[in-house]
């Protein structure tokens, strides 16, 4: 079986960001590398994106590029991926849908900038024609090794209370950190924003805590005006922690020992690390389990499908407006 796939969006994660033999970390070098995958066309409508890419990759024939949507009749492949930066989706998509009829569409996250415009793909794909269409928005820690181990290692335990810090903005890493907490934890009971301040003209970052429905207390904390980045989580139990670092690569478990300095207290003894320290983020387990998705019956993927991406966005959206109107904002 060969799965017929379009590229659209040759930026960093369509092309660009750098793979080596221990990660891939872009569509492109995913899909070349898995002999179960055919390219049939790149698209961008920047053209110095499509001759950097041309130049990478030479060995590619000048008539999979395209910097047009539009082909001469609505050709059938089997994967569009669509790796472009989330403004304006749903025009995108249903432009890409009238020239590719396609079985399933892989989205870069989050797939769209706001609730209204997700609203509206998901209008999309609720059309007869598009209805059986499957689509998965890529949320990389969904298919980590790592996070899969201690997911498996809690087995269903919940935590009390969860802290997560975090910057680059809402969108950009929260975004991610919301799809991890609603996999991991189930639905959020509401939100209340505390804190704002503009990333860029695109994204904010917000502090904010939440009540998750299984009685889990969360707070979200934006780190501002740092050199370095922050993705990291803290999920606190009765007796011990368990820390996320560094985007998540980074992964401990600590206990509750009795205490080294005083007498009749406790402490978490030494951080030890769990046995998968995986890179993030390796599409090579991405086009695995999207093949596995067309070939084996009944396949039960773990990625992030189109009701779970309009939730994120929910939360995302209700975390906006909480600050806007300074009141917990409670999720359906």
């Amino acid at each position: 079986m060969t799965i017929k796939t379009v590229i659209v969006g040759l930026g960093k994660i369509g092309a660009e960001n750098k793979s080596s033999k221990k990660v891939i970390r872009n569509h492109l070098n995913a899909v070349l590398e898995n002999k179960n995958f055919e390219i049939k066309k790149l698209i961008d409508s920047d053209r110095n994106k499509i001759e950097t890419v041309k130049r990478q990759y030479n060995f590619l024939s000048e008539e999979i590029f395209s910097y047009k949507y539009e082909n001469i009749k609505r050709e059938k492949i089997d994967l569009l991926v669509i790796a472009t930066p989330h403004q304006n989706r749903s025009t995108q998509i249903r432009q890409l849908l009238k020239n590719y009829s396609t079985k399933k569409i892989l989205i870069e996250k989050p797939f769209a900038e706001n609730i209204e415009e997700a609203k509206k793909i998901v209008q999309i794909f609720k059309k007869p024609l598009n209805g059986r269409i499957q689509v998965f928005i890529n949320f990389i820690r969904r298919y980590s090794p790592g996070f899969n181990q201690i997911r498996n290692y809690l087995k269903g335990e919940k935590p009390l209370h969860i802290n997560i810090r975090y910057n680059k903005g809402l969108i950009n890493y929260g975004s991610h950190l919301i799809d991890f907490l609603t996999y991991w934890f189930g639905k959020v009971e509401y939100v209340k924003s505390y804190d704002l301040r503009k990333h860029n003209q695109n994204d904010l970052n917000i502090s904010f805590y939440c009540n998750m429905k299984k009685k889990i207390k969360v707070n979200f904390q934006f780190i501002d005006k740092v050199n370095y980045d922050q993705f990291e989580i803290d999920l606190f139990f009765k007796d011990k922690k368990i820390s996320f670092r560094n985007g998540g690569v980074e992964k401990t478990k600590s206990h509750a020992i009795n205490s080294l300095y005083y007498s009749g207290y406790s402490h978490l003894g030494e951080e030890k690390n769990f046995k998968e320290q995986d890179f993030i983020g390796d599409f090579r387990i991405l086009y695995e389990m999207i093949f596995n998705s067309f070939s084996v019956r009944n396949y039960k993927s773990p990625l992030c499908g189109i009701n779970q991406g309009f939730y994120n966005l929910k939360v995302i959206n209700s975390v906006i407006t909480s600050f806007e109107h300074n009141k917990k904002i409670f999720i359906k």
